[in-house]
């Protein structure tokens, strides 16, 4: 909402164009030119931990070391992970209790859970984006 007013934008006629650049902008400031520097263009922020405070086996493939002593975990490979720990127990549970029906309730149970909690977190991290847009200008 910052970047909104901060660049003057009426939130009352946002359109999905509009909204598509706004985050076009912000991405551009904010992510190295891919022509330059190859990039996905993600806008999650991947978590940053000690490296000596995870297994070395945690995340094999989906993690980089960076000088600092530090490690970058993917966070779309956490996000995958929360899925699975949502999935199993209620496809198992709903299996139990209703059978084949259960498990396909309970994998669109687990499946909304995950999708409402990443939507939460998605909100937060473009809140949290705009701010810091706002704060460089």
């Amino acid at each position: 909402a910052n970047y909104l007013v901060h660049n003057a934008i009426d939130t009352k006629s946002l359109t999905p164009q509009s909204l598509s650049e706004s985050v076009k902008n912000i991405r551009n400031s904010r992510l190295p030119d891919p022509q330059l520097e190859p990039n996905v263009g993600s806008i999650f922020k991947n978590p940053l931990v000690e490296t000596n405070d995870f297994d070395r086996n945690f995340l094999i493939g989906h993690r980089w070391e960076q000088d600092n002593g530090m490690t970058k975990l993917s966070a779309a490979r956490l996000i995958e992970l929360i899925t699975f720990i949502f999935f199993v127990p209620f496809c198992y549970l709903g299996s139990i209790w209703y059978g084949l029906m259960g498990l396909f309730v309970g994998a669109v149970l687990a499946n909304t859970v995950m999708a409402a909690l990443s939507f939460m977190w998605f909100r937060y991290q473009i809140k949290v984006l705009l701010q810091t847009q706002v704060s460089k200008n």
